[in-house]
């Protein structure tokens, strides 16, 4: 199964917490994505797939989180911080 079918289908049973939970500074690996399809299908464009790694630049415990992916910053959504599954 390639890396974007298991963000697809969210089969990775890893254990982990929500993105959302995640401190400043604190780097962070993805395990899976726990929404629906769109929101799938938009992690993978972003570049974030099960296993890619990526730091935590802002989360202060509302509003959006800022992650630092690969050099660029990406700004997510607190709802969707809450359905991105980390370690």
């Amino acid at each position: 199964m390639s890396e974007e079918d298991k963000i697809l289908a969210g089969t990775d049973a890893v254990n982990g917490r929500p993105l959302s939970l995640a401190k400043p500074g604190e780097s962070v690996r993805l395990i899976r994505v726990d929404g629906g399809s769109n929101l799938k299908q938009r992690m993978v464009s972003m570049g974030l797939l099960p296993g890619s790694s990526f730091e935590v630049v802002k989360n202060k415990g509302n509003g959006p989180v800022v992650l630092s992916v690969k050099g660029a910053r990406l700004i997510v959504g607190r709802g969707m911080s809450d359905r991105i599954v980390v370690s």
